[in-house]
This record gives structure tokens, C-alpha cells and sequence, in this order.
């Protein structure tokens, strides 16, 4: 498709209210996880921190997030005894809660409960079909997190605001796709102003990816987990969800690569 077609398709969906909807989608399953030493009695600054998001497979809900977020706790904890750590305004201990972990996937799977969920104020994304079919190329993807850099103190922790992007897939394979930021297409709105280049996107790791279906009416799927930014390339890469069970187990994978994470 013509690339100022879709341009203007895009600023007709948004206006009619497609940026609201899925900003909520994104706002409503997903959280922060972040964790800091407490040991003195006074917060400090998180350690690190980065993205969880709810789904519903249809076994009970779960968390899910990329592996060295959850790597990324325990050598924190490693080196401080005082660390704590919360998933939005809870305590929440990812070691204790794993029940899956592959590396290479860069995936990880959390216990949660539903009142956990429903206690900051989130509920999880039900699939209706598993596992989801990888997204198509050059068609419409949305995805969000939680920057380290944007956060608020406020009496007894943070709050936190969600940065999304509405993208299309540059590339799409069977474990992976990327997201190539392409400016010079972007249509932002009120709720959505443009992130400057060079913008640290450390703390999105984990977030949730979904893709625009073809089909009558606008729909989108669930797709993959981001795992990574290139700052100089602008491009994210996310992990496709095709080995991820509905019980949190992952299957195998084969895959042998070295990244960069944020």
C-alpha cells in the first residue's frame, strides 16, 4: 500500500478513537516490576526495573517477561541483601514466582494470582486461540513498557507512566520480528506525543507486542514480547510467543543468538 494511503488510514483511525483503545489495552495488562534497597528505611531510586504483562491462555493467568529482566533481579539481589521489589504497588519476589525461563527465547513466565492482578487495578489479556500467529509483514504492530526514566515518587513508592509505540513489522521470522521506527510516517495525537531520538527505552523489556489482523472490522492479536532496543538504529526486537504453553512451561528452542538488552 501506498505509503500516504496509509498514512492518512492511520490518522482516520486514531481520530476515531483507535489511539484510546489501545493505549487502555496496553495500560490494562500491563505493569512495572521494578526493584531497590531498602535496608537504610528510606526508598531509593530503583536498581533497575522493567515490564510485565497478564495473559490468560486459558489455564489462569500468568505473567510473562523477558529473561533478563528476571536475570536481572537476581544478580541485583545477589550483590544486595536489603533489595526488595514490586510488581506495580506490590511486593513481588520474581525468583519465587518463576515457572519457566529460556535464555536464548528471552523469555520468562511468573506465577500471579488474580487477586494480585485485580490489587493493582490490571486484568489479563485473554487469548482467544493458541499460540498466536506471528504477525504479517509490513502490517500495523502496537507495544508498550515502562521506561526507567519515567517515573514519579510519591508517598510509599512510584508511579509510572506507559510509553507505546504504533509501528509496523519491518521484519518477521519464526522466533522473532523487529520493529523499525520509520519517523517520517509517525501520526501522534494527545495521548501520544513523539519520543526524541535517543530516547533510553531502558525498562520496556518485557512488554507486550500485538498485531493488526486484515480482516472487516479492526482487530489485533497478541504477537510477542519485546526484548531489546537498538538506539542507533532505532529498531526494537521482540521474541514471538510460539513456544510458550498455556501453563507457562516453554518449549525447547533452538535458537543460539547474543543480544543486547534494555
Amino acid at each position: 500500500m501506498d505509503r500516504d494511503v496509509r498514512r492518512l488510514d492511520a490518522i482516520r483511525a486514531l481520530r476515531s478513537g483507535l489511539a484510546a483503545t489501545i493505549t487502555r489495552l496496553l495500560m490494562d495488562c500491563t505493569a512495572p516490576v521494578y526493584w531497590l534497597r531498602v535496608g537504610r528505611g528510606v526508598a531509593e531510586d530503583p536498581v533497575d526495573n522493567g515490564t510485565v504483562f497478564f495473559i490468560d491462555m486459558g489455564a489462569g493467568p500468568i505473567a510473562l517477561t523477558a529473561w533478563h529482566v528476571v536475570d536481572g533481579y537476581r544478580q541485583a539481589a545477589a550483590l544486595y541483601p536489603d533489595l526488595g521489589c514490586w510488581l506495580g504497588s506490590i511486593p513481588f519476589n520474581p525468583s519465587e514466582r518463576l515457572i519457566a525461563e529460556d535464555r536464548l527465547l528471552e523469555i520468562a513466565t511468573l506465577r500471579v494470582s488474580p487477586a494480585e492482578i485485580a490489587a493493582i487495578e490490571k486484568v489479563a489479556h485473554t487469548a482467544p486461540s493458541w499460540p498466536p500467529r506471528i504477525p504479517q509483514p509490513t502490517k500495523g504492530v502496537f507495544f508498550g513498557g515502562y521506561p526507567g526514566t519515567a517515573k514519579e515518587r510519591v508517598s510509599g513508592g512510584f508511579i509510572w507512566d506507559l510509553a507505546h509505540v504504533l509501528e509496523t513489522a519491518y521484519s518477521v521470522h519464526e522466533d522473532h520480528i523487529t520493529i523499525k521506527f520509520e519517523r517520517e510516517s509517525w501520526v501522534c495525537n494527545d495521548l501520544s506525543r513523539p519520543p526524541p531520538p535517543g530516547f533510553h527505552w531502558g525498562g520496556v523489556s518485557g512488554g507486550p507486542v500485538f498485531a493488526f489482523r486484515d480482516g472487516s472490522v479492526v482487530s489485533w492479536q497478541l504477537a510477542g514480547l519485546i526484548y531489546e532496543f537498538n538506539v542507533g538504529l532505532e529498531v526494537f526486537f521482540a521474541s514471538t510467543l510460539s513456544s510458550v504453553t498455556p501453563d507457562g512451561s516453554i518449549l525447547p528452542s533452538p535458537r543460539r543468538l547474543t543480544r543486547t538488552c534494555i
